[in-house]
């Protein structure tokens, strides 16, 4: 990755430093440029966002207060149904009523009752009070009989029973709030001597659409949705004009974030929301107002500070390539001095630049480096015609030197004469080791390849081993083991014969005892293996490492050894290499290859 990264980035260096110097400035100009514009628009977006949050706090607030006085108005209603139950008046009348159900002043009681409900009802009907209603054993008793009688009888009876369960506490009615309006609900009982005898039950219902469009704030908007919840999530109260569809959940499940603001999408328009807690525990509400013209402002403002930023630097790019152009065209004249100085190798009194401009006379860097140039190429030409004889005579007598050097065919045509002269004489010997020191020759000064079969290196070992032989005779034994399947394996040249030259070198020249030389190519697991080991001679311990950091100096083979090393890193990677180490008595030479990069292509 780092490898590649590097790559890169010298790929980049190149293309950048092969623009002219206009290109360059310019280019480096409108980074400039670029950099500019993003933070002006950085900036931009910061003070439009300051600015919006400034909104929505504010809207924030007026909405914050306008649900408070929502949360005071049911508390209101709330309080009515305890002075209700509390009333002695009331309770006075209802125990009369229980005591003798069937006495001839029922109506009278009737009366009584209905005068006292209506009663509460104008005094608390500021609270948005739809009616109350009273039920009894003997009778029901309402301040609006026609909005009561919208509830049925079976559903009287289920909020009845609900107010029972609750044991003398209001209890609120939120599962059928759409058309009947939200219900409170409170059994009445007898308090005189704790008897607590039920004597009734009082429901009140309030017209939510008055009590939340009657708040002022509200009515600063021209659009805004407005639901309740119950604890259990059930939606409770929902403002969503006839004609529209209501919203099936409510609408703080599908509102997002914005700046520590909640937004709400509602069709093709968004809407600032607002939650928080009602005044029954673990009632919400959700208050949307129109964000729309907030922002439609925004981004109108947004796209005004971009069109003037863009022209800005459209005006600014135009007046720098004008200013750019203005003094890069002096180097493009001194370039064309150059190249006309170049092509002709003469001095530029021949050259006919543009009559405009007089350099000799300029003070800036521009005139100093004209003047500079045309002393140097003065001088120049001067040298090149004192001098440039001389060196043509060198350089010819250096070419017949080259010619007179052995040609390498010329090398291999000899080789294969006193091959064919042996031969003719019975001296096989000769013939051996002339023939394997041909095939050596024509495989080191190869350049067609940079990498062997293991078969051609193994091949290439064999010749250099023959001659070897030939010279040491018995005192040489050598062994060469290949796995058959790694014949076409790929590997860089000449990384074996010079660890079989190595061990040759230490092993047995200036000694008299026998040398075993064992060569294995094999596969180890996802690397290829080739080991060189010898008898007769042992590898220093850290030998690499010591020839790496110079703490031991590289002669001869240690050379070699350290550049197959290198060559092998270089091409592989730092996991492969040349290992040096000591085993059962014989110096160990083993080279770790990869795998997959090691076979031909068929």
């Amino acid at each position: 990755m780092r490898q590649h990264s590097n790559t890169r980035y010298l790929s980049f260096r190149k293309w950048f430093s092969d623009f002219s110097l206009q290109n360059k400035i310019q280019l480096i100009s409108i980074a400039c440029l670029i950099t500019l514009a993003g933070a002006s628009v950085l900036i931009t977006n910061i003070l439009l966002k300051s600015y919006n949050n400034l909104l929505l706090d504010s809207v924030s607030a007026s909405l914050s207060f306008a649900n408070d006085d929502i949360t005071q108005k049911l508390d209101s209603s709330y309080e009515l149904s305890y002075t209700l139950l509390a009333d002695s008046s009331l309770q006075q009348i209802l125990t009369e009523l229980k005591t003798k159900p069937g006495s001839t002043e029922t109506a009278s009681l009737y009366t009584k009752i209905n005068s006292r409900l209506h009663a509460y009802y104008l005094e608390h009907q500021k609270e948005y009070i739809s009616y109350i209603s009273l039920y009894t054993d003997v009778f029901d008793c309402h301040t609006d009989a026609r909005k009561a009688a919208s509830l049925s009888s079976k559903r009287i009876e289920e909020i009845m029973q609900t107010a029972r369960n609750a044991n003398g506490k209001a209890v609120w009615i939120t599962d059928d709030t759409i058309g009947h309006g939200l219900l409170l609900a409170r059994e009445i009982r007898q308090y005189d001597n704790l008897s607590l005898t039920p004597l009734g039950t009082i429901i009140l219902c309030i017209d939510l659409d008055k009590m939340i469009n009657s708040c002022p704030m509200f009515s600063e908007y021209d659009s805004f949705y407005y639901q309740i919840t119950d604890e259990g999530d059930r939606l409770i109260y929902d403002s969503t004009p006839s004609g529209q569809e209501p919203d099936k959940q409510p609408i703080y499940r599908h509102s997002q974030a914005y700046n520590g603001h909640q937004l709400s999408k509602r069709g093709n328009h968004w809407y600032l929301s607002l939650t928080g807690e009602l005044y029954p525990k673990g009632w919400h509400y959700t208050c949307l107002v129109s964000y729309d013209k907030i922002k439609n402002t925004l981004d109108s403002s947004r796209l005004l500070s971009f069109l003037l930023l863009l022209s800005c630097c459209i005006l600014i790019a135009l007046a720098s390539r004008y200013i750019i152009r203005s003094f890069t065209k002096h180097f493009g004249i001194l370039l064309q001095k150059m190249q006309h100085f170049a092509s002709s190798c003469d001095t530029l009194t021949n050259f006919e630049p543009d009559t405009r401009y007089n350099y000799q006379e300029r003070k800036d860097e521009i005139g100093m480096l004209h003047r500079q140039f045309d002393q140097m190429a003065e001088q120049i030409s001067d040298l090149v015609e004192s001098n440039y004889t001389k060196e043509l005579l060198v350089k010819e007598a250096q070419l017949k030197a080259l010619e007179m050097q052995i040609n390498p065919h010329f090398l291999y045509n000899t080789l294969e004469s006193i091959n064919w002269r042996a031969k003719a004489i019975g001296a096989s010997t000769i013939s051996l080791m002339v023939e394997s020191l041909g095939n050596l020759f024509r495989a080191i000064l190869s350049k067609s390849n940079e990498s062997f079969t293991i078969s051609e290196e193994i091949a290439l070992v064999e010749n250099y081993l023959t001659i070897q032989k030939c010279r040491f005779d018995d005192r040489l034994v050598y062994f060469i083991r290949t796995d058959p399947r790694l014949s076409d394996a790929l590997v860089p040249k000449m990384i074996i014969q010079p660890l079989v030259e190595n061990a040759v070198s230490h092993a047995i020249e200036g000694m008299r005892k026998k040398c075993l030389i064992e060569i294995s190519v094999q596969r180890q697991h996802e690397f290829l293996e080739i080991i060189v080991q010898n008898s007769g001679s042992r590898f220093e311990d850290g030998l690499l490492e010591k020839l790496r950091n110079g703490a031991v100096t590289p002669k001869g083979f240690g050379i070699g050894l350290l550049n197959i090393d290198k060559r092998i890193k270089l091409m592989f990677g730092s996991d492969y290499g040349l290992f040096l180490s000591n085993e059962n008595e014989m110096a160990t030479a083993r080279i770790h290859l990869p795998c997959d990069h090691l076979y031909k292509k068929k």
